[in-house]
């Protein structure tokens, strides 16, 4: 492996440079599969965290969740309360507020549907019992958070890739399948996906109030006692910006891998 330059704590890095991190503490193991979040400073603390969860070796998948403290610059294997997601690989995890959602994954041929939170404020895991129509069991999809939704898109399950979106109320604990007006796009898997602000242009039109004019020619006998006319409507243009869920590339099960770009507003 090529040998990259070492940031120091209070080093300034320079730009378009690659560098080794080199944190001491707890670091989690080589891995694939697993799961990275940042999440903002809590109490006292000035920078955040970054979170790491589950994943996968060669010899076995993991539950175990690592944190990177930004203030200290240390890794950590914190202890945590309650019951957390079954090791596993392939999974999505979003942070919305102090909460990480972590759903789906799989380990050996087993794909999980679960839905797991951990709440950084007390550390504590709850697996939700959420209701509607909630997500089947899949592995290599896609998630964002906005507000208080979750978003899923795609992945793999054993009969194939999914082409679905899946909405996820963080409050009302409540999955929704989001309908669509056109033909969807194709199923895919490890793809990417994020949210964007889409500029609109909106065109409004305005009354001009000189538009009418009343003309009074009594001095020509030929013309008419009243002519009236009308020099149109002014137009205002304002821009607004509206939400996308952009997706990028991903595969089919056969193997074809995509380079399409795909949007779709979201509320």
């Amino acid at each position: 492996m090529k040998q990259l330059p070492v940031l120091e704590p209070g080093d300034k890095p320079r730009k378009a440079t690659w560098y080794t991190l080199t944190v001491p503490g707890d670091s989690p193991c080589a891995r694939v599969g697993h799961s990275c979040s940042y999440l903002p400073p809590v109490g006292n603390a000035k920078r955040g965290k970054v979170f790491i969860v589950g994943g996968a070796n060669p010899n076995r998948s993991f539950s175990d969740v690592h944190t990177m403290d930004l203030d200290t610059l240390t890794w950590s294997q914190p202890e945590t309360l309650g019951n957390p997601p079954s090791p596993r690989h392939g999974h999505v995890m979003v942070a919305a507020g102090t909460k990480l959602f972590i759903h789906g994954g799989l380990a050996g041929d087993r794909f999980y549907d679960d839905l797991h939170c951990i709440d950084i404020s007390d550390m504590k895991w709850q697996k939700l019992n959420p209701t509607g129509a909630a997500p089947a069991g899949c592995a290599a999809h896609s998630a964002v958070a906005m507000g208080k939704h979750v978003y899923i898109f795609g992945g793999m399950t054993p009969a194939g890739a999914l082409d679905t979106m899946y909405q996820y109320h963080t409050e009302e604990q409540h999955w929704t399948l989001l309908k669509f007006d056109t033909l969807l796009p194709p199923g895919r898997l490890d793809h990417s996906m994020c949210i964007i602000p889409w500029p609109v242009t909106c065109a409004s039109e305005k009354e001009d109030s000189n538009s009418l004019t009343l003309n009074h020619e009594a001095e020509k006998e030929d013309s008419a006692d009243k002519v009236m006319s009308h020099s149109g409507d002014s137009h205002e243009e304002s821009q607004t910006a509206t939400l996308l869920c952009l997706v990028f590339g991903g595969m089919n099960t056969e193997g074809e891998i995509y380079d399409d770009c795909i949007v779709t507003v979201v509320d």
